[in-house]
């Protein structure tokens, strides 16, 4: 891996909530919870794909399988693709070992519905992603704007989102351990700590 998709795998992984900014600011803001969890698929991806399923006071917002790929300038890129079928996913419940036995035909994604990920530091990266299930607008789809870290995600969120949208970023934390990268590259280290707050 290189040092991008490195710092990329480490900094996407855990669990994630708007807890503690929601218990400041009340009922302006919803409540999330992210599962981030890296896994390898090589039936999906020749590198290893992300498991993000997010919810809101328990009712599903998402459930996506990120294919990551990386561009000649070190960029990174994820293009979401969704579960074909029936999805009844419960808090934390999906088992993402059945990852690994998914093929392209078990799900369905738009290649032009790109997450651009900037590393602009160590373990910092600058992120856009598309609201892809909008219409687009001259072309242009409305997007999540984010700084994510090792233990945070500050994400300003677009008109139209499932959440609602806000004038000051959500800021999500990890809390917990950051799940194992299994048969991980030998030369992936995660650098984070490896719990949180």
């Amino acid at each position: 891996l290189s040092q991008n998709l490195t710092e990329f795998y480490c900094i996407m992984n855990g669990d994630f909530t708007d807890k503690g900014q929601l218990e400041k600011d009340g009922s302006s803001r919803t409540p999330i919870d992210v599962r981030l969890v890296p896994v390898v698929a090589p039936a999906l991806s020749p590198l290893p794909v992300i498991y993000i399923e997010e919810f809101s006071d328990l009712v599903l917002i998402r459930a996506v399988i990120q294919i990551v790929t990386e561009g000649d300038d070190g960029v990174v890129y994820t293009v979401p693709h969704n579960f074909k079928g029936n999805t009844d996913i419960k808090p934390g419940t999906f088992d993402v070992s059945k990852i690994k036995s998914l093929t392209p035909a078990d799900l369905q994604g738009r290649q032009e519905c790109k997450d651009v990920f900037v590393r602009t530091q160590q373990l910092v990266f600058s992120v856009n992603y598309a609201l892809c299930n909008k219409e687009a607008v001259n072309g242009q789809h409305a997007s999540y704007g984010a700084t994510i870290t090792c233990d945070e995600d500050d994400t300003l969120v677009p008109a139209g989102a499932p959440e609602k949208s806000t004038l000051v970023p959500y800021r999500i934390r990890r809390h917990g351990q950051k799940y194992p990268l299994e048969d991980a590259p030998g030369n992936y280290v995660c650098n984070c700590d490896n719990s949180s707050d």
